[in-house]
């Protein structure tokens, strides 16, 4: 029964075009229904010059690039660097993390910047 009511509640905020709470779209798509467009939120850019505009600059120019060279190209500490990525994940950004320290954004978010 309490399924019913998320459920339920999740169809009326996407009905309502509210953005969606955490879980939302699972529940629609459990139910085999339309999911909620608004649930990616548009990425906000960082301030001009800051080390999170640099790494995205650089993140938009290269396809993949490791945690070590980017410290190393903004003349940052790694620990740095992973500061600044966790904080563009935080701005909506969609930053990756894979194997062996490699950093990726993703594809449209690249091509966006050319």
């Amino acid at each position: 029964m309490k399924q019913h009511r998320k459920l339920q509640a999740a169809r009326d905020r996407r009905d309502a075009g509210q953005r969606p709470l955490p879980g939302d779209n699972l529940l629609l798509l459990a139910a085999r229904e339309a999911h909620n467009p608004r649930s990616l939120p548009a990425p906000s850019e960082p301030q001009a010059g800051s080390r999170q505009a640099r790494v995205l600059e650089m993140l938009r120019c290269w396809e993949a690039v490791t945690v070590e060279e980017l410290a190393r190209l903004t003349d940052s500490r790694p620990h740095q660097v992973r500061g600044a990525l966790d904080g563009l994940r935080k701005k909506a950004h969609y930053v990756r993390r894979g194997e062996g320290g490699t950093v990726y954004l993703r594809r449209a978010d690249r091509l966006a910047a050319v």
